[in-house]
This record gives C-alpha cells, sequence and structure tokens, in this order.
C-alpha cells in the first residue's frame, strides 16, 4: 500500500511480542559491527539464548518469508519504531499466577525463564528497528512517548539512493553504513538489504498478490492510475483506466519500449460479495517517441463489462507484469 509514496515513512508497531529473531545468518556483517549496533546482544542470559536458537531455527524455516518482508520494507521506504506496549517490566510480573505450594526456586526458574522469552522479544524489535532505520521503545511506560518519538523523526529525515556495482542478484544480505562528519549526530538508517531483483523473483504468484490488495481497506500505490467507471447501456459498464507510466518498468527491446500490464476490474454488492469481473492485458512495444507521449498524458486502456444487478462498488487494480507491482483503486459504481 505505501510503496509507491514518495520518501521515508515510519510505522509505528504497537506489539506485546515478537515471534522470532529477523537477523539474518548470511549477513556480511561481523559481530563486532553487530554488537555495536545492539550493544544489548551481548548479555543475554542462557534462556535467551536457547530462546535464539530456535529463533535461529525459525529463521531457516521462513527465510523466503523474511526476504520478502525485508525486501518489500526496503523498497517502500519504510522504518519501523516498535513500541513494547507491556511497559516497565522486573520479571516479578510473572510470578504473580504461580501457587504458594510451589518452591522458591521452581517459582524463580519459571520468572527468569518467562522473563529471557521477554528479553529475547525487546531485542527482536530493536533489530527490526535497527534494520529498517527506526528505533525501539521498550521497557518503558510512557506509551506514547514512542508514537511521538518516531513524529519527531520524521522531520529530520533525508532520501538517499544510489546505484549497487555488485549487479550480481544473489539474494544474500548486503550491509549499508552511513557515516557523517559531526561526531555528535546520531544517525539511524537502514543497516542493509537482500540483493533481489523483483523481475526474476521465481514463484511469484500474481493473481493472488491482485486478489489480496483488492481486499485491502486501502488503496496499493506501487501503480498509480485514474480510472472512471459509468454505467451504458442497461446492464454494462465501460471503464476507463489512466495509466501513468511513471510507475510502470519500461523493458527496453528492439523498436522501442516494452510495457507488460494486466488491468482488472472487479464488482460487489453493498455487503462485500464479488459479482463480476473483468480484465485486459496490454503488452505492447511502443516507439521512443509514441512512449514520450505515453509518459506525458498517461495510457488510455478501456474495459467493457457487464454490470450485474445489485452492483455497488467496483474495485480496479493493475499488475506490473515483469515486476509483480500492484496498484488499486475503489468507488462506487457510476464515478
Amino acid at each position: 500500500m505505501l510503496g509507491g509514496l514518495q520518501g521515508r515513512k515510519n510505522i509505528v508497531w504497537l506489539a506485546a511480542d515478537l515471534p522470532f529473531d529477523l537477523i539474518p545468518e548470511n549477513r556480511n556483517i561481523s559481530e563486532a559491527e553487530l554488537a555495536a549496533d545492539l550493544p544489548s546482544i551481548q548479555q543475554k542470559s542462557g534462556g535467551t539464548i536457547a530462546a535464539g536458537s530456535q529463533a535461529g531455527e525459525q529463521r531457516m524455516l521462513h527465510a523466503a518469508e523474511i526476504k520478502a518482508a525485508e525486501a518489500g520494507l526496503a523498497a517502500a521506504s519504510i522504518a519501523v519504531y516498535p513500541v513494547d506496549i507491556r511497559g516497565l517490566m522486573s520479571g516479578t510480573e510473572f510470578m504473580r499466577d504461580d501457587t504458594a505450594n510451589r518452591q522458591m526456586m521452581d517459582i524463580s526458574a519459571k520468572s527468569v525463564t518467562r522473563m529471557s522469552s521477554a528479553t529475547a522479544s525487546q531485542e527482536t524489535m530493536r533489530e527490526i528497528a535497527s534494520e529498517t532505520g527506526g528505533r525501539a521503545y521498550v521497557n518503558q511506560n510512557e506509551i506514547k512517548d514512542g508514537v511521538a518519538m518516531a513524529l519527531a523523526d520524521e522531520r529530520a529525515s533525508y532520501t538517499i539512493g544510489y546505484y549497487p556495482e555488485n549487479k550480481k542478484w544473489d539474494g544474500k544480505y548486503r550491509t549499508i553504513k552511513v557515516k557523517v562528519s559531526q561526531g555528535d549526530i546520531q544517525v539511524r538508517h537502514r543497516k542493509g538489504y537482500f540483493a533481489i531483483d523483483p523481475t526474476e523473483e521465481k514463484g511469484r504468484k500474481d493473481d493472488v498478490d491482485v486478489a489480496a490488495a483488492l481486499q485491502i481497506n486501502g488503496p496499493a500505490t506501487q501503480v498509480s492510475f485514474k480510472a472512471q467507471a459509468q454505467a451504458t447501456d442497461p446492464g454494462k459498464m465501460k471503464i476507463v483506466f489512466l495509466v501513468d507510466a511513471h510507475t510502470l518498468s519500461a523493458e527496453e527491446v528492439k523498436g522501442g519500449k516494452r510495457l507488460n500490464v494486466t488491468l482488472y476490474a472487479t464488482v460487489y454488492d453493498s455487503s462485500g460479495k464479488r459479482l463480476g469481473q473483468a480484465g485486459t492485458k496490454v503488452d505492447r512495444v511502443f516507439e521512443d517517441k509514441t512512449y514520450q507521449q505515453v509518459l506525458e498524458k498517461g495510457m488510455l486502456v478501456p474495459i467493457d463489462m457487464e454490470l450485474p444487478p445489485g452492483g455497488s462498488e467496483v474495485r480496479l487494480a493493475i499488475l506490473d507484469n515483469k515486476t509483480g507491482f500492484i496498484g488499486t483503486v475503489s468507488g462506487p459504481v457510476g464515478q
């Protein structure tokens, strides 16, 4: 949803727990550099280390999902600010549910184990914040201050980009370092990215992704477009898309630029039930002069479809077939 919006986006993630460690196993950063970014990682107790072993196994099981999430966050310039809504924790709160006939040693051991798990969860929050350029707010009671912190960062942010010299898209994690000449300035930035080329991603399920995007109560912004949907003859409807070609990938081919997109239109009733759908595909090579006109004025694509009885809402989507990027919009029939 946020991919097409320019600049940095700060997401405040209110949570009481995060599932597992997201530091990649195949990172090109030393343990010393990692400890410098996350000093408290050296303070893990035995229980936390055990939790870390389980987290390592989870990383292997969900490696593809972690890479996809990390790549998505990086592509959309999203910084995550996790806020631990559990507030200040001492460890004693984990003992209150234990019965009085339990031995103190058992209670203490249980408390230590659960506190270690909580500490591991907070480290995960710090890792996510560090990896995306945000900051974690944990073990403090003024939850609103954590939200205010994210808003304050937005007022002092810059977008810097570069083209990597290493063109081998092997999916491995690559570290980014940002340094400033002033020694008293704290810099928060994402620590790296996975070398993934979206155009070469295997196993993509574009139709599933489009269907999921249409179910979200908000527009996907990776592809930008305007549209008009109006009833024509009884039971008929014409939809006209005006696509911003700047948000589409243009492939250099013999004779000009190739655009390859699929457009979808789905009609729903007032209860959200899908009544009908239609679509069309544009896979065309534009000469350079024509392509420049498309960039300036947009790409106009019409779709004629049946208007089922009871149809009150139309949801539209555009898929860039090369990158998998999606744009969506929805509105009442007739607008």
